[in-house]
């Protein structure tokens, strides 16, 4: 399955760091990357970290062993990256150990805000913790006072779950019931638990849910709920609060009202433009264009660059962590710009640094 927002945000990396490469705050430095797909998947994700930490200049894709990996140079000197933050999570187990600087665009989860575990984690985007106590208040302003609750059995719906239940005590809100769905969208275990919530919901005193849930499992329960003609009013997190797919659902304007906060999003100067005539760069090799391209138009690699672009990226897709992953590879950049003292057109090339002064 092409995950089509994940892709955008690809997009954003590689637009942002050609920017970059094409104005002057790197005066005589090319930033080079790599981009590879977890596929929301932990034990993908974990293989390819290990990849990036392999010694820099050296023809064994390996790891060295050390004590201290202070002055370790690997590969990359910065990771931007994964959204989910049960990834995030994973990955950055392996890389605060080796002091490199990670940061994502979309990982929201509290627990990546101890320093002590995640050291060398940084994002973009706010925790949780202030989420989840603005829909407390939110809940409570409108009075809706005896809510359910639902979060994906992982660790971005559990800590959610955790924080509101901390929060909703506060504002003396009521909790009916509590339930997770497992996160594998395909799974049997998955289908089964939504149709037993989407019972549970049916048959519950609770006028309002909140929802701490993918936007792929959002669309599983609500063809449920629109089989069984339950209506709500339905609370969303930042993680599909903004879903053109879940927007688009035939029939949604029967499930209730939606209501839900997101992230605050920027303007990316010029990647409009960039989506509507998209081709890989000057002797560049996008597999994902490539891709997106022939299930799209049916294009092949010798009619990419002509008669296959169009506003499709720009209209239907939302832009959602796409802000927060130019924010990312900007601030890399920068942090090099100090780090090689660029001034009046040069950078000094000489300086040897590792990943943890990014």
């Amino acid at each position: 399955r092409f995950d089509i927002r994940g892709f955008v945000r690809s997009l954003a990396m590689i637009y942002t760091i050609e920017s970059i490469n094409n104005s002057t705050l790197l005066p005589g430095i090319k930033l080079g990357y790599e981009i590879c797909d977890t596929c929301s998947d932990v034990s993908r994700a974990i293989p390819m970290t290990m990849k990036f930490l392999s010694k820099s200049n050296s023809t064994k894709k390996c790891v060295d062993v050390r004590c201290n990996y202070t002055n370790y140079i690997p590969t990359v000197k910065a990771v931007v990256g994964p959204g989910y933050s049960e990834i995030s999570i994973a990955v950055s187990r392996i890389l605060s150990f080796f002091l490199i600087p990670q940061i994502s665009y979309a990982s929201s989860a509290p627990a990546l805000s101890e320093k002590t575990r995640f050291s060398s984690f940084l994002r973009t985007v706010p925790s949780d913790i202030h989420q989840t106590e603005a829909l407390a208040k939110l809940v409570n302003t409108f009075h809706w006072n005896y809510v359910g609750i639902i979060g994906g059995d992982d660790d971005y719906g559990r800590s959610a779950l955790e924080k509101f239940i901390h929060h909703a005590k506060n504002q003396s809100v009521c909790i009916e019931f509590q339930e997770h769905i497992p996160t594998y969208i395909d799974h049997k275990q998955s289908e089964n638990k939504i149709q037993s919530i989407a019972h549970k919901i049916k048959h519950s005193r609770s006028a309002t849910i909140l929802l701490f849930v993918k936007g792929p499992l959002i669309i599983k329960l609500f063809t449920e709920l629109l089989k069984q003609n339950v209506t709500r009013t339905w609370i969303a997190s930042d993680v599909w609060s903004t879903s053109k797919e879940v927007a688009r659902m035939k029939n949604i304007g029967k499930i209730g009202t939606i209501l839900g906060l997101s992230f605050k999003n920027g303007n990316i100067k010029g990647f409009n433009e960039y989506l509507q005539n998209l081709r890989p760069g000057p002797d560049a090799t996008n597999l994902f264009i490539e891709e997106y391209k022939k299930l799209r138009f049916g294009c092949t690699q010798d009619d990419l660059n002509y008669n296959c672009n169009d506003d499709y990226l720009v209209k239907n897709i939302e832009h959602g962590g796409a802000y927060g992953a130019y924010l990312a590879v900007t601030a890399i950049a920068q942090s090099l710009r100090n780090i090689l003292k660029c001034q009046e057109g040069t950078c000094d090339r000489t300086v040897k640094f590792a990943p943890w002064q990014v």
